[in-house]
């Protein structure tokens, strides 16, 4: 799974766009996902702050456990 696959699997399922980011950074109570040579990182961002963050060898592993984070927290979705 690659970055392309996984916004296109989101906007799909009507994930809130601001529930994440896929190029890193910290916005505001959302799940990251950065490309940190040589590793790909996931955490969730909150006041600046990094929890929870993993560290995967490769694109497809960090893919895959931010798709787990983002289906397991409903209030990731967007309001209908």
């Amino acid at each position: 799974m690659t970055r392309d696959a996984l916004k296109q699997f989101f906007d799909e399922r009507r994930v809130d766009p601001e529930a994440y980011a896929l190029t890193g950074g910290h916005p505001s109570e959302a799940y990251v996902l950065d490309h940190r040579t040589p590793h790909w990182v996931v955490y969730y961002s909150e006041r600046g702050l990094e929890t929870g963050m993993r560290a995967f060898p490769d694109e497809n592993r960090a893919c895959r456990h931010l798709l787990e984070l983002i289906l397991n927290d409903p209030s990731t979705r967007r309001a209908e």
